[in-house]
């Protein structure tokens, strides 16, 4: 599965410094439940860190945490006094936690149902002996919300990037991939190797589509195919799997569209945007077409089928590109074929 070791130690970095400064400030305040802020801010921080922006999400949280303090203090204040025994707290409990329960099942809602639940039951401090203090339950409450906050606050001072910069680095990581598989230079991989490249490009493309709907129509990143690229990766990696097996000028042919589209890869992530295929690696693989279609064996029928759906891969979504032009070469008239 696909993973960005920069965007985690980014991560990690963002909620390092949160916890040394809500710990600079705990410690310099000298708030006695300044700890649970510091719990929180933490749990904000590692929480949404998959996410490129999780300010939304960490404020959209610590706001329903809040609602959960409001509610925590009803219950503490205004129910629980008049609760004796375990069956009156279940039936003062149990349809808000069934509602509750309910609002998880959507998907739309869930993550704003778990800050409730999970949130209320730990500041309503239930317990086998009722005891309640004001005091003791606001500070509880404020550090709860105010830890989430200032998690959000930092967040968006070192940490929030948006859709597109995500979007681009998944992609460029697709596109190094492709690039080290097309690269002649490297062992060819083995028959294992597919399945995992396989499920690397699926994994990137369930990352990358939802990033993709959130970028505005003229960005050059919303114009990219992560589709075509799986399919392109794909072929070049049943391509590399049978060159060997293939003749000495095939062979010779194959690797010089592999190495062109290696270079056209290359200079894909320098750019780090899509770029059309150049006309000579359109020419680089149409001449290796043009070598493997005489060729009659099952190998080389594999080869030809790749270089094919690597072609029609480049060319998705690129106007005005010319079709595939191999040069096929004239049957043997009868004299060459008894000679032969």
């Amino acid at each position: 599965m696909h993973r960005d070791l920069g965007m985690a130690l980014w991560s990690g970095a963002g909620a390092a410094i949160t916890i040394l400064l809500g710990s600079a400030f705990w410690i310099g305040t000298e708030w006695a439940d300044g700890a649970i802020a510091l719990e929180m801010a933490a749990v904000a921080c590692c929480f949404f860190a998959a996410q490129d922006n999780p300010v939304p999400a960490i404020l959209d949280f610590a706001l329903y945490n809040a609602v959960a303090a409001v509610l925590a203090g009803i219950y503490i204040f205004a129910i629980m006094p008049h609760i004796d025994g375990f069956v009156m707290l279940a039936f003062a409990l149990g349809p808000m936690f069934l509602l509750l329960g309910r609002v998880i099942a959507n998907p739309r809602l869930a993550g704003r149902a778990l800050a409730v639940g999970a949130t209320l039951p730990t500041l309503a401090g239930l317990s086998n002996t009722y005891s309640a203090d004001f005091a003791s339950y606001l500070n509880s409450a404020l550090a709860l919300v105010l830890g989430m906050g200032f998690a959000g606050l930092v967040t968006a001072l070192v940490r929030a990037v948006g859709a597109e910069w995500g979007a681009r680095r998944i992609l460029r990581a697709c596109w190094y991939d492709i690039r080290a598989v097309a690269d002649i230079r490297a062992p060819a991989p083995d028959g294992g190797l597919r399945p995992v490249f396989a499920g690397k490009l699926l994994d990137r493309m369930g990352l990358l589509v939802p990033r993709l709907a959130a970028l505005p129509p003229g960005s050059e990143i919303a114009a990219a195919d992560a589709l075509a690229d799986i399919r392109t990766g794909m072929n070049v990696l049943e391509l590399r799997g049978v060159e060997r097996a293939l003749p000495i000028s095939a062979r010779a042919a194959v690797d010089g569209a592999l190495s062109l589209l290696a270079d056209h890869y290359r200079a894909v992530c320098r750019a780090g945007a899509p770029r059309p295929p150049s006309p000579p690696l359109l020419a680089g693989i149409d001449a290796a077409l043009a070598a493997l279609m005489p060729l009659p064996d099952r190998k080389p029928r594999q080869a030809l089928l790749a270089l094919a759906g690597i072609r029609r891969a480049l060319s998705d979504g690129v106007p005005d590109l010319p079709p595939p032009t191999p040069a096929v070469p004239a049957p043997p008239t009868p004299e060459e074929s008894l000679a032969a």
